[in-house]
């Protein structure tokens, strides 16, 4: 037996419509948040790979997690040049799992990556 993630249809809609909104291409999902400060990334490292990730790869960035995640967005976008596309506190776990398989499903059938050369 296979371990199954079922995702309602309202999940699945909101992570679909979150994608079309902000016209996220490929992208990847950062989660900052750990509920113990010794375990948290320190936020400059994650704004690190954030910016290696968009400027050698052309990815968007999705933060994702809950409300007490989306806190850090503030100071991270204020880092960026580029726009933090935030999924904290507005979609929850499944539906961010969702995005990313909405993501590679379009991945394989015709979308192109904004990799630089």
């Amino acid at each position: 037996m296979e371990p199954k993630i079922h995702l309602s249809s309202k999940e699945i809609g909101l992570a679909d419509e979150f994608i079309k909104t902000n016209q996220i291409g490929r992208f990847a999902l950062f989660h900052t948040g750990a509920r113990r400060i010794l375990k948290k990334w320190p936020l400059d490292r994650v704004v690190r790979i954030m910016k290696w990730i968009h400027q050698d790869y052309g990815y968007d960035c999705v933060l994702v997690g809950d409300a007490f995640d989306a806190k850090d967005a503030e100071e991270i976008q204020s880092q960026l040049d580029f726009k933090l596309h935030i999924a904290a506190g507005k979609i929850n776990l499944l539906g961010s799992l969702q995005i990313q398989i909405i993501s590679l499903h379009s991945t394989h059938h015709g979308r192109r990556s904004k990799r630089k050369n």
